[in-house]
């Protein structure tokens, strides 16, 4: 039989649950009135505001500070009293308030972008010259420039923007006639504090002055650009000269009209600029190009080289394999890899690196035929032991590379025919070296 709880202790049991389960929700109610977060110190708020823009500065930049300004009084005091470290700046893009946000907030840093993905109305332009009226407060400009904008913009950069960190200028010959030309007084002819510069289908004739005047410069990225005197290799490797912080420089030039463009330079000068901080470097254009480059180079901390060489079916590059041993990193490689393309043919060198180091150099011949595919390969793999570069068994190596890439693209028939006399004599000439 089962007992019966007497009625005394079920009503004492029924109070003690009611004030068990209410007591949290009654301290709760309390704190609430009584504890805000206004009532911690600004010096703890300014962390919390700091750690904010810590948590999103990953993927979101300039961060989204100005919500929280707009809480109280107490947070925007706070907000505005530290910019610097709040990195607190103006976003002025489209469809946001551009003239009524500079004439109301403080005089903050202004960061302009207007990007190709989204369409560019009459009131975004307007909004594009109200910020660029501001020079002293610019600090990166993003543009991709239409002809209209091009035409608002351009007048108002020719004045000094001394605050400039970021400039991302780039076109589209759909929507720009000829090129899109800027004056050589282009800010001025300086911007001291540039660290980062990208310009794509933008070219003027004071790109070496600009460059030489920003010694700060971090990454530089000149992208569909002519082959023209003002941007000849000499005149770039002079604008590089004093660039101690650079770590990236990306150089991709548009193909020649004519091979008559390619001048035959004289040899360069045994004068060299170091870049020792220069880690990453890619190049697509002519060979000629790039070996007045290397010539006039000198980078020890090279990690990674990404060239592509346009449609040449006979080219030399000694400047380039002297430029390669003079690279630490890139005389011993412990991996070759040849890779075959409907558009062109790649070699990949992997030197000995420590694990999640991504040092590699990767050569691409642009070429459609296979017998013009043949002659690159032909040509890039006999030079490599001249310079030292290390194999355990380079004809066993080279032998069933070209195999791999001749099955890709033919049948053994034409492969035959297309490698018997060259292979024999490769082979020949690697038996040296083995």
């Amino acid at each position: 039989m089962t007992t019966k709880t007497p009625p005394e202790i079920l009503r004492w049991q029924s109070r003690c649950s009611t004030i068990y389960y209410a007591k949290p929700r009654v301290l709760f109610d309390n704190m609430s009135r009584r504890a805000t977060v206004n009532m911690l110190p600004e010096n703890v708020l300014l962390e919390i505001f700091d750690f904010c823009r810590l948590d999103v500065a990953r993927w979101e930049f300039p961060w989204k500070w100005y919500p929280l300004s707009q809480v109280c009084r107490k947070w925007r005091h706070i907000m505005f009293a530290s910019p610097r470290r709040l990195d607190l700046q103006l976003l002025c893009t489209y469809g946001t308030p551009v003239r009524e946000t500079l004439d109301c907030l403080p005089a903050l840093p202004i960061v302009i972008r207007a990007l190709r993905y989204q369409p560019c109305f009459r009131e975004d332009e307007d909004d594009i010259v109200a910020a660029l009226q501001h020079a002293d407060r610019v600090s990166q400009i993003q543009l991709y420039l239409t002809h209209s904008l091009l035409e608002k913009c351009a007048p108002l950069m020719l004045q000094p923007f001394p605050l400039l960190e970021r400039l991302s200028l780039s076109s589209h010959a759909d929507e720009m006639p000829g090129w899109a030309y800027f004056p050589s007084t282009m800010f001025g002819g300086s911007a001291p504090r540039l660290r980062d510069i990208c310009l794509s289908g933008i070219t003027f004739p004071a790109i070496p002055k600009l460059l030489l005047s920003a010694k700060n410069l971090l990454s530089i990225e000149l992208i569909g650009l002519p082959m023209t005197e003002y941007l000849s290799p000499e005149s770039l490797v002079t604008s590089l000269s004093a660039m101690t912080e650079l770590r990236t420089l990306k150089i991709n030039l548009l193909p020649p009209s004519s091979r008559r463009d390619q001048k035959t330079r004289r040899p360069p000068s045994l004068t060299r600029i170091a870049l020792p901080a220069l880690i990453w470097l890619e190049f697509q254009g002519v060979s000629e190009y790039l070996e007045g480059v290397v010539a006039r180079i000198e980078a020890p901390r090279l990690n990674y080289i990404d060239i592509v060489f346009f449609n040449q079916l006979i080219f030399e590059i000694p400047q380039l394999t002297q430029f390669m041993s003079r690279t630490e990193r890139f005389k011993i490689h412990s991996e070759a890899r040849v890779d075959s393309s409907l558009n062109g043919i790649s070699i990949t060198l992997t030197p000995l690196t420590a694990p999640f180091v991504l040092t590699k150099l990767e050569l691409k011949i642009l070429c459609q035929h296979l017998d013009w595919q043949i002659s690159s390969m032909a040509q890039r793999l006999t030079w490599t032991p001249h310079n030292g570069w290390s194999f355990s068994n380079p004809l066993a190596a080279w032998k069933h590379l070209l195999s791999l890439v001749a099955w890709e693209r033919a049948s053994r028939a034409l492969c035959n025919r297309c490698l018997k006399n060259w292979l024999s004599k490769c082979c020949q000439r690697c038996a040296i070296f083995t």
